[in-house]
């Protein structure tokens, strides 16, 4: 099995049993970490973007200055949604982006500020990113 999509698959067990244990932040890290793996491995492997070619891409976004703040994250969601517009549903898309953008919200919430993340947050977001890894493997996989 190709190690992103691995990774995806563990990180999203890892949120559950996570959250089964109360460990409420590494949790909603893990299940963020899901969909952000299973993006990549789907431009490598559905569009044909090996992980080369997406950090050479990315690095040559950071020497405009329009793009130079970007990320690994923000790119990888961009390409994504760029690359799949008019591959799959209008809809389909647009609820798999909300809900991948919710996800690194999230993430970012519980790594960065300090706030408690209750449970029925953290079953809100691994439900988010199951339905991701569902969505994302019913058409891409």
């Amino acid at each position: 099995m190709p190690i992103f999509k691995k990774k995806s698959e563990d990180n999203l067990t890892a949120a559950r049993l996570l959250c089964d244990k109360t460990l409420y932040y590494p949790s909603v890290h893990c299940a963020y970490y899901s969909s952000f793996q299973l993006m990549k491995f789907v431009l490598k492997d559905f569009f044909s973007i090996d992980y080369i070619a997406q950090e050479k891409e990315l690095a040559e976004k950071k020497k405009t200055k329009a793009s130079s703040g970007m990320g690994v994250h923000v790119y990888t969601i961009e390409k994504f949604q760029s690359l799949s517009q008019g591959k799959i549903d209008r809809i389909v898309l647009q609820k798999l982006i909300r809900n991948i953008k919710d996800l690194k919200q999230f993430r970012e919430k519980s790594d960065y500020q300090e706030t408690i993340i209750s449970l029925s947050e953290t079953i809100k977001v691994i439900d988010k990113s199951d339905d991701v890894f569902q969505t994302m493997n019913k058409i891409f996989i």
